[in-house]
């Protein structure tokens, strides 16, 4: 049995806590760990993390939970059935009521549910109702009424009012011989015990069944279990059983009938009226009472002691003598008693700083002065206070002890101790250690003093520790002396004769967070009190592993001044709240849990999946709905507030998160693809739960859907389709002015050149006369001119460097100022509104030929004196007109031969513009045209 002393932890959930009724009934887990409370107003559920009410259509009491083949069925007031999930994937009841015979209808309470291979079994004071694999129900009755139904090594037994036990076999009832003592005094617990079944009840008692006979089982509990009325029993390990009283609280007994514990309100259940019990996967004992719930550690090897078993104050150390565990606290010295309690040694008042074991005494110091106990007998022996105690190791029982600044050398004298000076320290030491040469003493400041045994002299050795650090005690450990500080442990090196970082136990916490105590309990064993948490150190093949995780919860958040390890193997350690008691310091965590996805909403308010069973099909969300909140929790009971969690989203996020307490993780904006969420639990322990994984999809915005995309092809193809209508449009085009060109060329040179071939071939004439070479050779030569001007003019014209509108009319204006100069006539050129930036070659060349076209008629023929061009651009168009004061003349008519009218209106017409021309004898000449731009 793992609990020789102290107290088990006891948590209470009080109805605040679950938020309903304060009265419960019964308990049940299922496989995902889930824990299931019947509640007189309905159904609770806890996942670790969150309670939640289960909707029951009646929701009235429910008196009874069976788990069995992944299902949960209910009993209730007048009604049972079973749990399934909706299509949120939350729980709802399934009720057999409407499958029961309408004659057998009239039943009240569900008190028991329970199973075999076949069937389901509810159990009722009016029949008991077998449900088979097809839901249907047949009601086994009897003349006289039924009570409870048990389930003992796999056989099913009913009390029968009247007639005591009966066999439950199929749908029949058969009477077990000799139950008649149970007739009017039917039993509440049925438990195999060594082969035969232990019966309880309330008159008769403890009685054990062989299959033959019934007998009274001896108990040294049975009165009390008589007084306070039995009302559930279960087995809380191999050897133990649980009973719950209605006025008592819980009694645990042995298989042999010792009474080991009694758990009641005054040991901290919120109430005597226990209901029912229930163990754990992790063997946890919850207790159903009648004002909350319970929680119960009976099978953690560390117990504890506290008020209400005696303690009073903080303990400062923990001593044996003579068989008994001694502890000095802050309000006096206490005794451990066999029944889990303390109590205090009357002779010591006040606080009680130290003590040390001798031979045969235990020498302790208190307010009142020192003393030493031996065979319960307490005498005073000195006068003085000595807050700090220590006993060389020179096997002379030497004593030291601090008092005012002073080390003291004791010597104790039958029931006298007189105190000799030591050493006279100048600061306030904290702890001192003996070994067999000298005395060493941790001291304010920082320092530690060595003062020598054989001659008093003191050695001072500064440790590096920041100014707001401190020194806590000081030892010998793994054969060395050993310093523990609030900057990790150090220890002393002789041969440099100083205190070094310590490395020794390769834990890098043990280096750079506070040590605060030390002990060691033997060659191979050492325990530390490491950034408020205790660790066992243990020595294997030379080297010293570190083992943490299985006493996390010892003193969780609390600060430790004592460890001592105990004659019998197990360790003591005071805490600032508790004095704690580990049984089996070999004692590791060996359960396993579940994590739980409990929940995913949309924009953190919509409920999509309520955590129960795995979706049909994997959730698809719109881009909109992009914003999910996923909540989870650790199966893992001991201690669900410490329990911490870490999640990744595959797909989205490569590695695992840090590990948190919170238990929600929110998502927003994930890009479209699958992904799934995997969220692991790790409890106090350090233990790692199962992995849950929940896959979903997140569907691309309709501007990146696969409609989207066709779209965009479709879109993209039209847009190059376009592109190339327009290429093709603009190569027509340029062929069209490549053709025009080409066509200038031949028209506008072709004569040209055909006249300088005729000159040429004339001048090669022998018989022409010199007259008339010349002249042809100027006719060569005008024409040689004309040409290259039309040549000029054409390059120009598809030159990319001239492809603006500057340009175009800086030619122009300088063309004609070349030509009317020649004539002496004096032009204006005036350009009017924005001047736009490139023009096409098209219009380029038409504008062009065609003002060089009107210049040169007016050069040649107007006789004019000035002449005005004026160039006006508009939001689409560019107008320009060109007037003169010449003589003017007589507009041929349509049918009439006019050439370079009929090229400017030619090439006016070409660029989809308009040409004007007025003129009369005497008036000068306006020509205007209009081209779109």
């Amino acid at each position: 049995m793992l609990h020789s002393q102290g107290l088990f932890h006891v948590q209470e959930y009080d109805p605040q806590s679950y938020n309903n009724f304060r009265q419960n009934w019964a308990i049940e887990q299922d496989s995902s760990g889930y824990l299931y409370f019947g509640n007189s107003a309905g159904l609770i559920q806890f996942n670790g993390a969150q309670w939640r009410s289960i909707h029951l259509p009646s929701q009235e009491i429910v008196r009874s939970l069976h788990f069995n083949d992944s299902r949960m069925y209910v009993g209730g007031n007048m009604d049972f059935g079973y749990l399934v999930p909706d299509s949120l994937n939350q729980f709802q009841f399934q009720s057999l009521r409407n499958h029961v015979d309408s004659l057998s209808r009239d039943f009240s309470h569900v008190w028991h549910v329970l199973s075999n291979r076949e069937s389901i079994f509810f159990s009722t004071y009016e029949g008991v109702f077998v449900q088979n694999k097809e839901d249907s129900i047949t009601a086994i009755q009897s003349r006289d009424e039924f009570g409870y139904l048990f389930k003992v090594d796999g056989q099913l037994i009913v009390t029968v009012r009247e007639e005591g036990l009966a066999w439950l076999k199929g749908i029949q009832t058969i009477h077990i011989p000799g139950s008649d003592i149970f007739a009017d005094d039917p039993p509440y617990v049925a438990l195999p015990l060594n082969g035969e079944i232990l019966f309880v009840s309330r008159k008769q008692g403890f009685v054990r069944f062989d299959g033959k006979s019934f007998k009274p089982f001896n108990t040294d509990v049975k009165d009390y279990v008589n007084q306070h009325q039995i009302y559930r029993g279960i087995y809380i390990n191999d050897s133990e059983i649980a009973l719950a009283t209605l006025t008592g609280g819980i009694v645990i007994i042995n298989t042999t009938g010792e009474w080991m514990h009694t758990i009641n309100e005054e040991y901290g259940l919120p109430t005597d009226i226990i209901y029912n019990l229930y163990l754990d996967s992790e063997q946890l004992l919850w207790a159903a009472t009648d004002n909350g719930l319970a929680k119960i550690h009976v099978n953690d090897p560390v117990t504890r002691y506290d008020d209400r078993n005696g303690l009073g104050g903080i303990p400062l150390f923990i001593e044996e003598m003579d068989s008994r565990t001694y502890i000095g606290t802050t309000e006096g010295l206490f005794r451990a008693t066999d029944n889990h309690r303390l109590k205090q040694v009357s002779e010591i008042q006040g606080r009680v700083y130290a003590a040390i074991s001798l031979q045969n005494r235990l020498l302790i110091s208190a307010d009142t002065g020192t003393f030493a106990i031996s065979n319960d007998s307490v005498a005073q022996i000195h006068l003085e206070t000595f807050p700090e105690l220590a006993v060389s190791k020179n096997g002379q029982d030497e004593v030291y002890g601090i008092h005012q600044q002073t080390i003291y050398r004791i010597n104790i004298m039958g029931n006298h101790a007189e105190s000799k000076s030591l050493a006279a320290i100048d600061s306030h030491i904290f702890d001192i250690y003996a070994d067999s040469r000298d005395v060493w003493a941790a001291a304010a400041g920082r320092k530690v003093f060595r003062i020598s045994l054989s001659d008093s002299t003191v050695q001072t050795y500064d440790v590096e520790l920041d100014e707001n650090l401190e020194l806590k005690q000081i030892g010998y450990a793994a054969n060395q002396i050993r310093l523990a500080t609030d900057d990790g442990l150090f220890v002393f090196n002789r041969e440099a004769e100083r205190f070094e970082k310590d490395s020794t136990f390769a834990d890098p916490e043990m280096v750079t967070e506070q040590v605060f105590r030390f002990e060691q309990c033997s060659e191979n064993e050492i325990w530390f009190r490491n950034d408020r948490r205790m660790k066992k150190a243990i020595l294997k093949n030379n080297r010293w592993e570190m083992i943490e995780d299985p006493y996390r919860g010892i003193a969780r958040d609390e600060a430790v001044e004592v460890i001592h390890c105990h004659s019998d193997g197990s360790i003591w350690f005071g805490g600032s709240q508790a004095l704690y008691h580990l049984s089996d310091p070999e004692w590791t965590y060996e359960h396993d849990f579940n994590t739980n996805i409990t929940g995913l909403l949309v924009h953190n308010d919509l409920l999509v999946y309520g955590g129960y069973g795995t979706p049909k099909t994997n959730p698809r969300f719109s881009f909109s709905e992009n914003e999910l909140r996923f909540t989870y929790a650790a199966a893992s009971y001991i201690n669900p507030e410490a329990n911490t969690y870490r999640t990744r989203l595959r797909g989205y996020e490569d590695d695992w998160s840090s590990w948190t307490n919170e238990t929600q993780k929110d998502y927003t904006f994930i890009p479209e693809g699958t992904y799934t969420f995997e969220v692991q639990g790790r409890n106090i322990y350090n233990r790692t739960g199962t992995t849950d994984t929940f896959t979903f999809t997140v569907l691309p915005p309709w501007y990146r859907t696969v409609w989207a995309w066709i779209g965009y092809v479709v879109v993209m193809g039209l847009m190059i389709y376009t592109g190339y209508r327009v290429r093709i449009r603009s190569i027509l085009r340029e062929q069209r002015i490549r053709d025009d060109i080409a066509r200038d060329l031949h028209d506008e040179l072709s004569s040209t050149l055909s006249s300088i071939h005729f000159f040429a071939s004339a001048i090669e004439d022998r018989n022409l006369s010199r007259d008339k070479a010349a002249r042809f050779l100027s006719l060569i030569s005008k024409s040689s001119n004309e040409a290259k001007e039309k040549i000029s003019d054409i390059v120009w014209v598809i030159h990319s460097g001239n492809d603006n509108w500057e340009n175009l009319l800086f030619r122009c204006k300088r063309f004609a100022s070349d030509v009317l100069e020649a004539r002496n006539i004096t032009q204006k050129f005036v350009i009017k509104g924005y001047v736009p930036g490139k023009t096409d070659l098209r219009i380029r060349k038409n504008i062009w030929l065609i003002f060089r076209e009107m210049i040169t008629n007016i050069a040649r023929h107007s006789g004019a004196s000035e002449v005005e061009t004026k160039v006006a651009f508009t939001d689409n168009a560019v107008i320009m007109s060109v007037s003169d004061n010449g003589k003017g003349f007589i507009p041929p008519k349509a049918d009439e031969n006019g050439h370079g009218l009929q090229n400017i209106a030619d090439r006016t017409e070409q660029l989809k513009g308009s040409f004007s021309l007025k003129t009369a004898p005497g008036k000068g000449t306006l020509w205007e045209i209009t081209i779109p731009v």
